[in-house]
Parts: C-alpha cells; sequence; structure tokens
C-alpha cells in the first residue's frame, strides 16, 4: 500500500476515534445498535437550511438486502422488533428498501423526534431512491413503538439487544467477540466485548 493510502487510512481512523470521543454514551449504544443492525453511520451531522444550520445525531444508511454473513452464519438482526416497526411504518418488507434514517438521541425519559423539515433535508441528501425512516432513541418508552411517524426506541431496548447480539456471537460463532479486532472502528464495541467477557 502506498504511503499516501496508509496516510489517508490513519486519517480515517483518526477521525472516526474523535467522532467517538465526541459520542456522549446514550449516542453510543444507539449507534452500536444501528451499526449491528446493518446500517452506516455519519454521526453529528450538520443540516443547511439557508442562513440557519443545525445537527443530528446520526444520519444512517441501510442497503437493500444486505446482510452480514460470518462462516456460514447470517449475522442476527433485531428482526423481531425493529425490523416489524420498520415494516408497519413503511407498509413494505424494509429488507427489500435502502433505508436512510435521521435519528436523535435523548438520555433522559423526554425524546426528541427529527422535524419534518430535517427528514426533508435528509431525503434531499439520500437521493430519491432511499425511503426516510425518522427515528428516536431515549427512555420515553418501555421498549419499541411508532409516534407520529417517527419509530421510538428505547435505550434500555437497545442495549438489552446490543447485549443478546453479543451472546449469539458468543454460542453461534467461535472469536468473533475477541475485541482486537473491533478496537479501531468501532471502539465503544469493542468495549463492551470486554465488560461482557468479565461478566
Amino acid at each position: 500500500m502506498s504511503p499516501y493510502c496508509t496516510g489517508l487510512g490513519f486519517l480515517s481512523q483518526t477521525s472516526q476515534k474523535k467522532e467517538n470521543d465526541l459520542m456522549n454514551c446514550p449516542e453510543k449504544i444507539a449507534g452500536t445498535y444501528l451499526r449491528l443492525n446493518g446500517f452506516f453511520l455519519l454521526p453529528h451531522f450538520t443540516l443547511f437550511d439557508g442562513n440557519e444550520h443545525t445537527h443530528v445525531d446520526f444520519l444512517a444508511l441501510r442497503p437493500p438486502r444486505g446482510i452480514e454473513r460470518c462462516r456460514g452464519h447470517e449475522l442476527l438482526l433485531d428482526t423481531d422488533f425493529f425490523f416489524q416497526e420498520v415494516n408497519r411504518l413503511i407498509g413494505d418488507n424494509p429488507f427489500d428498501h435502502l433505508i436512510g434514517a435521521i435519528v436523535e438521541v435523548k438520555g433522559g425519559q423526554v425524546g426528541e423526534l427529527p422535524s419534518e423539515r430535517q427528514a426533508a433535508y435528509a431525503n434531499n441528501f439520500f437521493g430519491p431512491r432511499a425511503t426516510i425512516v425518522k427515528l428516536s432513541f431515549s427512555q420515553a418508552i418501555a421498549n419499541i413503538g411508532i409516534r407520529d411517524d417517527t419509530i421510538v426506541i428505547s435505550l434500555n431496548h437497545s442495549f438489552d439487544w446490543i447485549k443478546r447480539r453479543i451472546n449469539w456471537m458468543n454460542a453461534n460463532i467461535d472469536r468473533l467477540t475477541k475485541t482486537g479486532s473491533w478496537a479501531w472502528s468501532e471502539e465503544f464495541l469493542s468495549d463492551l466485548l470486554y465488560l461482557h467477557r468479565l461478566g
């Protein structure tokens, strides 16, 4: 690999670590939950509206029919809850769609729903083929549901499902949960894997 490419890789890793350092714990839980459910993440995304600008906690993109497969296993997804709610919201099989998500995260009992203007900006950003969904993570509900055309997801549910996914990987795919392989790109997940090993 050329020194230029190596340098770009280092800058990319450094930039990702800087973003991880800026995220608070609820954002890390929400981001890890989405990552393990097949989304690519753009954290702390700035949206422009004329002379004004604001930000959302994440824009996230999930390719149609995207799966992660390792040693003959398709990695576990939250099909029992999250993708059922996406199906209910869009009225179709979410795995057939390019899903563009606009995501707000709050750590307390009061959540924040993405606005229609933010959703319109995201729609333009993702392009005409994307199906836009709004997601709100907080402790406002006990599990997961739909409110005002937004999927509202409990951080408790997210964290419990992450632990379930780790248990599933331990039971089905040997050595997939070793922490070193995740540490550079997904530092928070690496920490969770290590804490899980401690019991």
